[in-house]
């Protein structure tokens, strides 16, 4: 570049700068402009690190791009153990940059974090009073038990004292679902619960629910809600869920009744999917799950159901399938999309059948 584009370039306002720098991730943006001179190092601090993505960063760029970086106004800010396992403890150490200095943090997220460095920022994490977006992402290799208590516990700690939070995130890496099989997050007595009303969006990703009472009265203001549930058959009376629109739920051990029970009390859901591992084949009925729709869900657009099936012949779910659902009007009328997925038997072992039914209003 010559040195007439060069002069040409540094004359820019100030606001053209800004507006660029808002396409540009922070590391790159640090490395190109930073240091060139202090008008550009100025705008780089004030502007170009408030949204800090560090997760493809080792320890040694993160401590260079924080060095520089004016933490109070960080808005969003995203961490990982990628290149070592405590990297974001040692990063959010009190002799470093603790949680605490980002007093204009908007969203936080944590990859691959563990139990001991979660433990030692939750102290500053409440303390982050802007704090709306909570992302964590645990390792998949932690002991079962210590990890369902910690679900259970900032499900607790965050509804009594993160008032800001509207959407709070927590999972565990796909392969981790047979790890967390036995376990479940169990039901909290309503009495012991402070309700939370500022949560818009919670996803309980790969983290089993024993029942999802407890979510509905301690999130009493849910917009959004995707979790894995094991559904209580001995609850009829599920507390109202009115502000739900957004539901994705893997459900499993748990009968069509119990599913009802629950839905009844989400009269204003929009889009609605469900992943049911069926316990019995007679629950695939169309025209229960019509009754369902059309007695409680009178709002709904959008909706997926997947069912598995390990028990019935391929024959014997087909020729349901096209009786209650094929051959109904209230599908047909939807212009439902019903697919049949024939299992896999070149293997030599049992395969689950697999049957989706959608439609879009």
């Amino acid at each position: 570049m010559s040195e007439l584009a060069v002069n040409a370039l540094e004359q820019l306002p100030s606001e053209i700068f800004v507006e660029i720098f808002r396409f540009i991730d922070s590391y790159h943006l640090h490395k190109a402009f930073y240091g060139l001179n202090r008008r550009f190092s100025s705008l780089v601090r004030a502007y170009g690190m408030r949204y800090l993505d560090l997760a493809e960063l080792d320890m040694k760029q993160c401590r260079t791009m924080l060095s520089d970086t004016d933490c109070s106004e960080v808005r969003t800010l995203k961490l990982s153990n990628k290149y070592t396992t405590d990297q974001i403890d040692q990063i959010l150490c009190k002799d470093s940059y603790p949680l605490i200095k980002f007093q204009s943090l908007y969203s936080l997220s944590l990859e691959s974090i563990g139990l001991f460095t979660l433990h030692s920022i939750i102290d500053d994490m409440i303390y982050l009073n802007h704090l709306q977006v909570l992302i964590i992402h645990f390792r998949s290799n932690l002991c079962e038990e210590k990890l369902i208590d910690t679900y259970r516990w900032l499900l607790n700690r965050y509804s009594l004292q993160m008032k800001s939070l509207k959407v709070l995130y927590l999972y565990t890496s796909e392969s981790s679902t047979s790890v967390l099989e036995n376990q479940y997050i169990s039901t909290v007595k309503s009495s012991s619960i402070n309700p939370n009303t500022s949560l818009k969006y919670l996803v309980l990703n790969q983290i089993p629910i024993q029942d999802i009472e407890s979510i509905l009265i301690r999130f009493p203001n849910l917009s959004q809600l995707g979790a894995l549930v094991r559904l209580d058959p001995n609850i009829a009376d599920y507390p109202s869920a009115s502000s739900l629109k957004c539901c994705y739920l893997y459900i499993f051990d748990s009968d069509f009744f119990s599913v009802v029970n629950l839905f009844r009390q989400c009269p204003n859901l929009e889009q609605l999917t469900i992943d049911f591992d069926l316990i019995d084949v007679d629950a695939l009925d169309g025209e229960e799950w019509q009754n369902l729709l059309e007695s409680y869900l009178p709002k709904l657009k959008q909706f997926k159901l997947y069912m598995s099936l390990v028990s019935g012949t391929l024959n014997e779910i087909e020729e349901l399938i096209q009786v209650t659902f094929s051959q109904n009007k209230f599908w047909i009328e939807k212009k439902a999309l019903i697919d049949v997925k024939k299992p896999n038997t070149s293997a030599g072992v049992e395969m689950e059948i697999g049957v989706t039914i959608e439609f879009l209003i």
